[in-house]
């Protein structure tokens, strides 16, 4: 890359764009290299996370045409205020000082933190990511990959899989934290990062995302299913093992799941994704086989494949401040009802707290993520900005919104106090 590409990696929108084009290119050199780099990595991955290669793969893939120049571009645009400046503060050179963010990444999906690590750095802000060990295998080759080729940006990265080891690394404090998870377990986690108490000022800054799953709303009143809308429903309950917060949990149809429980279509769609993902569970989740044992114990209807188990869901599901998903891995719960139901889900802060998206099959009555109000929503505008096409399910844009916040947005505006050091 000439020096003519190589804006400095601090300043305004023009120097934001120049870290998105380097970025982007370096990501497509990345994720492109010849496969006697990569698969020492996938097969790393997979045995960090228990996730199948073929997922893994799927990821990789998905990666690879959501991240471009002109992506991270265009989230750049879409993300920075007009006339605004980075930072007010000037370091002792006049060049407005980066903030140093910490994210905690989560494991449940292959390189789950990539999209915070990009609106860091696409923010010029210092980046120190805490990895999980099961997610830690295609990150860290990635980020070694990028300071290799761009020196100065390295600068500004710092990982570790081990929390007092990362803070060791630092030569700042820092000042913004990304959690994703339990909020519940935060304040235990953060401790954790904590070596001399004495010195420890907790930042005001904290994202703390605690989205579960998400929803499926079956348009399926007047016909049902179609085999390509049942393939991506399944695509959306299986990939990942259905960890993944944009993993369907539950599924709203205007019909009971007697209707469906008989259905070679459905059975046969869920059997192509799992053979196409290469899921071997052995032992079957001996859980989600005493729910199954429960169901038909007890004439619930349900539909059973070793890797998931839909099921009629229970009435706690109705009850406020109850959980909307189950507990258990592999087993998605089924509502008969409409989008009136939930609507009715996001007038309870806990239930819409659970709530990462909801998905139509009737791409008609998707309403744009970036196009969201940000006036506080009335019930019904809560649910149709998390509405997406259900095929865009684990195949969301790099600006998708987790939880309902642009990263991106979130640190271009964090408060000026934060940006002291």
């Amino acid at each position: 890359m000439d020096n003519a590409m190589k804006p400095d990696l601090r300043g305004g929108l023009e120097a934001a764009l120049g870290r998105a084009e380097i970025l982007g290119k370096r990501w497509q050199e990345w994720i492109h290299q010849p496969s006697s780099q990569m698969e020492p990595l996938i097969t790393d991955q997979v045995s960090q996370s228990g996730h199948t290669r073929a997922d893994v793969v799927f990821q990789l893939k998905h990666l690879a045409e959501a991240i471009t120049v002109e992506s991270l571009q265009a989230w750049v645009r879409q993300s920075w205020p007009n006339g605004f400046a980075k930072s007010s503060n000037l370091n002792e050179s006049g060049i407005p000082d980066s903030m140093l963010i910490c994210c905690v990444h989560a494991g449940n999906i292959p390189m789950v933190g990539l999209q915070d690590m990009l609106a860091i750095c696409l923010a010029g802000d210092f980046y120190a990511g805490k990895l999980s060990r099961r997610d830690s295998a295609l990150m860290q080759a990635w980020l070694e990959y990028l300071c290799y080729q761009e020196p100065k940006l390295g600068q500004k990265l710092a990982w570790s899989t081990d929390a007092a080891g990362l803070v060791h690394s630092l030569n700042r404090p820092i000042q913004a934290w990304i959690f994703t998870g339990n909020e519940s377990t935060w304040e235990m986690i953060q401790k954790q990062f904590v070596v001399d108490a004495s010195a420890h000022d907790t930042p005001a800054a904290t994202l703390v995302r605690r989205a579960e799953a998400s929803i499926a709303v079956l348009d399926d009143q007047q016909s049902p299913l179609h085999s390509s809308e049942l393939k991506a429903l399944a695509e959306a309950m299986l990939l990942y093992q259905g960890k993944g917060c944009r993993s369907v949990g539950l599924i709203v149809s205007s019909k009971p799941l007697s209707f469906y429980q008989h259905s070679c279509a459905m059975v046969d769609s869920m059997e192509a994704v799992i053979m196409d993902s290469n899921q071997d569970e052995s032992p079957v989740s001996e859980e989600r086989v005493m729910e199954r044992g429960w169901c038909a114990a007890n004439q619930i209807a349900h539909i059973w494949v070793d890797h998931l188990l839909i099921r009629e869901a229970p009435d706690y599901v109705f009850e406020p401040n109850e959980s909307l998903f189950s507990t258990i891995p592999g087993v998605v719960y089924w509502v008969q009802g409409d989008r009136s139901q939930v609507e009715k889900w996001f007038d309870d802060s806990r239930k819409a707290a659970q709530i990462q998206s909801v998905y139509s099959v009737n791409t008609r009555e998707h309403t744009s993520q970036s196009s969201r109000n940000r006036a506080e929503p009335s019930s019904k505008s809560r649910v149709e900005s998390k509405t997406e096409p259900l095929e865009l399910a684990q195949r969301p844009p790099i600006h998708w919104t987790p939880d309902g916040e642009n990263p991106l947005s979130w640190v271009l505006n964090l408060p000026s106090q934060s940006h002291e050091s």
